[in-house]
């Protein structure tokens, strides 16, 4: 238990891409059993408990989190959900990452926001590389489609573009770095579409379909990357 325990820790994204594969398979049935779905994370979040992994018991919060709000459309359990995690004095960066979803389903930008520099300030950019992008890219659309923060929004998404090209490059030439180096590719041509450069956003995002349907692993997880 402990060494499945430390596994997961040292590669966090091993508990996102299980807990996503459920929820994600669920989804694709005629008859989708959420309260099974629900309960398989309620199960494998008391193993993480039991065996001491932080990181699993993070995803295993995440994804009951999309569940309730994304699928469920319930999202006061699904904020719940997020602060019965932080009330067993642990705090990570990926229920951040997912309560802004929910916030932002809520039309709540201002909170979302303010979870967004939290994450952004508080850990290692190469920690959940992937899914912060994917955080950013739906807050920056929210803030571009609100007339009075177009201009902030425009400001934030040309420091997120470089910020992404550091993670990048510290992430090297890795799965999961050239995975968010295409997220950031996306991120770039919504900035200059925003910007009044359709030509140019337009041959961004070309680049950007190129690479994907290039790029060696074609399951659910590459794609949700562009999701938003």
């Amino acid at each position: 238990t402990k060494e499945v325990a430390e596994s997961f820790d040292k590669n966090p994204e091993l508990g996102l891409l299980l807990t996503e594969r459920v929820w994600f398979d669920e989804s694709k049935r005629a008859e989708p059993n959420w309260t099974a779905c629900l309960e398989a994370f309620q199960g494998l979040m008391k193993f993480a408990d039991d065996a001491g992994s932080q990181s699993l018991r993070a995803a295993c919060a995440r994804a009951s989190m999309i569940v309730l709000d994304e699928f469920l459309n319930d999202s006061e359990n699904a904020l719940g959900v997020a602060a019965e995690f932080r009330e067993s004095g642990v705090d990570s960066p990926l229920i951040d990452l997912a309560e802004i979803g929910v916030r932002l389903r809520r039309r709540e930008g201002d909170e979302a926001l303010r979870l967004l520099d939290r994450v952004e300030n508080g850990t290692d950019p190469r920690v959940y590389a992937l899914e912060r992008a994917m955080s950013l890219t739906r807050v920056l659309r929210f803030l571009a489609s609100t007339s009075d923060a177009r201009q902030m929004a425009l400001e934030k998404m040309a420091r997120v573009v470089a910020w992404g090209e550091r993670i990048g490059r510290a992430l090297d030439d890795s799965f999961i770095g050239n995975l968010t180096r295409i997220g950031f590719q996306c991120e770039r041509g919504l900035l200059l579409h925003c910007m009044g450069q359709p030509a140019e956003a337009a041959e961004t995002i070309e680049r950007v379909v190129s690479e994907l349907e290039e790029f060696s692993d074609q399951s659910f997880s590459v794609f949700r990357a562009i999701r938003f």
